[in-house]
């Protein structure tokens, strides 16, 4: 299983592949460390920092937290990865570190929570940077530990996935996307519609794409037909949760989605097509080749290929954190930092 392979033998070693939940194990920790530092970076350490110092000292004191941030990630977390490499014990290389450094992470941000005077929330947020690093280090170098070499694009794929979740949790959950949103019947009939036409616009590039319709490009034709049943179907769940659940939250996190992905598709480009040549090795890479045969160069290409995929990524990615969220209690859920903006206002 994954904690014999983790002992400290490559994975290459090993036969044995790994599973789904395998792979979902491996990567839940980038849920954590991706809902952390979004909503604590972000929204949470500038709010703190301005009651604490002021607005007219606030840009001096948080540049001097980021810069104590940037440097723990670029110094300690290699290094401490390259300790982990190096180091052989009865629970393998990696886990006394992740374990250590998680403990350090709750510890430090309870202090962090409760410091009165800003140089107290600068030595509490330098010991968390160091417990946080001191786990995501070896947590980075355990794929390549436990993960044959054939499966690694499929668990770099979870790895991924998982940081998005924890990156949407922190920044839409902080702004109030994920909370219940009950409304009237036309409302919601409205919404509905909405985020139904949402969704066919978004799959419809997809569906235009030649690297689908035409097979010459290497799909066989059902794999069209099936785009566009998923298209129909996702646009009717979409509309049903939302009227299902007499809820308009399922439009804002449609919404989300297709924000994100666009977002995600225009910073990404410009690395897949200068760092990569267009070619990340995925399954996406045909739709980059049927647009360079169309004549767009790699960035265009590569562009391209993003807006087309990310957005219907996203947004599935935005309704799976907004269900997990659903399914937490309201008591889980106000444990949260800014967990009122998840739950609602109680009514005056």
């Amino acid at each position: 299983m994954i904690s014999a392979a983790a002992g400290g033998k490559p994975a290459a070693g090993s036969s044995r592949r790994l599973g789904h939940l395998d792979f979902a194990l491996l990567s839940i920790y980038w849920v954590a460390v991706g809902y952390l530092w979004t909503s604590l970076g972000g929204l949470i350490i500038p709010d703190l920092v301005l009651q604490l110092v002021g607005r007219a000292h606030k840009g001096v004191a948080l540049a001097v937290l980021e810069g104590i941030g940037a440097l723990m990630a670029v110094v300690w977390q290699p290094v401490v990865g390259a300790i982990s490499d190096r180091t052989h014990t009865r629970w393998g290389r990696r886990r006394p570190f992740i374990v250590v450094g998680t403990v350090g992470d709750v510890i430090f941000l309870i202090g962090l929570a409760l410091s009165g005077s800003y140089w107290l929330v600068v030595v509490f947020y330098f010991l968390l940077q160091t417990a946080s690093n001191t786990a995501q280090g070896p947590y980075q170098g355990l794929m390549p530990d436990v993960v044959p070499s054939s499966q690694r694009g499929t668990a770099s794929g979870y790895y991924g996935v998982s940081n998005v979740i924890g990156l949407l949790a922190g920044l839409w959950g902080y702004l109030g996307v994920y909370r219940s949103r009950p409304a009237s019947r036309n409302q919601l009939i409205v919404a509905a519609v909405i985020a139904a036409v949402i969704i066919g616009i978004v799959v419809l590039p997809i569906v235009n794409n030649p690297a689908y319709s035409d097979p010459s490009n290497g799909y066989p034709s059902w794999v069209f037909t099936a785009i566009v049943i998923i298209g129909i179907v996702a646009a009717i769940m979409v509309a049903g949760f939302i009227l299902v659940r007499r809820d308009l939250a399922g439009l804002w996190v449609a919404i989300a989605g297709v924000i994100t992905g666009i977002v995600a598709a225009i910073v990404s480009a410009p690395i897949a097509a200068y760092v990569f040549g267009g070619v990340t090795g995925s399954g996406v890479d045909v739709i980059v080749a049927a647009l360079r045969q169309g004549g767009s160069d790699v960035l265009h290409a590569s562009l391209g290929q993003g807006l087309f995929s990310d957005p219907i990524d996203k947004t599935i990615t935005s309704f799976v954190v907004f269900m997990v969220l659903a399914g937490l209690s309201r008591q889980m859920l106000a444990r949260f930092p800014n967990g009122e903006r998840l739950i609602g206002r109680p009514a005056d």
